[in-house]
């Protein structure tokens, strides 16, 4: 071969094998799938289904007196009853409780007060803080108003105050509890001869550490 043909076949050569490199390569590049799962924390707070609710109908023996159980003046007019509805489970925890405190409030009339008492349980992984509270009126018939802390009719008027103590910014750990308690009171723009039935839920989110 003479030396001129050396020089154009070595190019050549150079270039068949590169190509040939790369066929390779390409054929041997492709995607790659990975599946997995991550297990990351659960944020779950539930009313505790061990310890069911209980609604006490109480007094002020005189304005701005000390509370004393049962209605004013010795009257059996109004009647409530309280209950949990709305089962959740935590699905990392498999723990459950219920998302909802139901409140049947009868016969109740302007300054009949009740004073419920309940327990809340985290039964997820993260521990959470309370932010607040909300009810709702399931016939529609009232709205909660978050400023006044009560739920309103149309125009606006407090029908049933719902004060809260020991709940809103507690923070609670895993498994642990928290015994909280509400008042209801009665407003001057209640119906008479009626039944009241309302829902509350708890809002809360993730406990975050502030420095």
């Amino acid at each position: 071969m003479r030396a001129s043909e050396k020089i154009i076949t070595l190019p050549v050569l150079i270039l068949i094998t590169l190509s040939m490199t790369g066929v390779a390569f390409a054929h041997w590049s492709d995607e790659i799938y990975v599946e997995g799962t991550v297990e990351m924390g659960s944020c779950t707070l539930a009313f505790d289904w061990f310890e069911p609710p209980i609604c006490l109908e109480f007094h002020e023996q005189y304005p701005g007196g000390p509370l004393a159980p049962g209605e004013l003046c010795g009257k059996d007019v109004g009647h409530t009853e309280c209950w949990y509805e709305d089962v959740i489970e935590d699905p990392h925890t498999e723990k459950w409780g219920y998302e909802t405190m139901v409140v049947e409030i009868h016969n109740a009339y302007p300054c009949y007060r009740v004073h419920c008492i309940f327990v809340v349980r985290n039964i997820g992984t993260i521990p959470i803080t309370i932010m607040g509270y909300t009810a709702t009126d399931p016939d529609g018939m009232l709205t909660w108003d978050p400023d006044l802390e009560a739920l309103v009719d149309d125009e606006g008027n407090p029908v049933i105050h719902i004060w809260h103590t020991n709940l809103v910014g507690e923070q609670i750990d895993p498994c642990n509890t928290e015994k909280a308690e509400f008042d209801f009171h009665i407003a001057q723009d209640a119906e008479e001869c009626h039944t009241y039935r309302f829902e509350i839920e708890l809002v809360y989110n993730q406990w975050e550490h502030l420095d």
